[in-house]
């Protein structure tokens, strides 16, 4: 799961500008760990 979570960051993080790209990658970050320990 973690790969698609990758694939679809990816997309908007493009369109989206690098201010709102810093922001989406922390958050991909978190849920990354939550969802292993999960």
């Amino acid at each position: 799961m973690g790969m698609e979570w990758s694939l679809s960051g990816t997309k908007p993080m493009q369109l989206s500008p690098p201010r709102d790209h810093s922001q989406k990658r922390r958050r991909v970050t978190f849920a990354q760990p939550i969802e292993v320990i999960s």
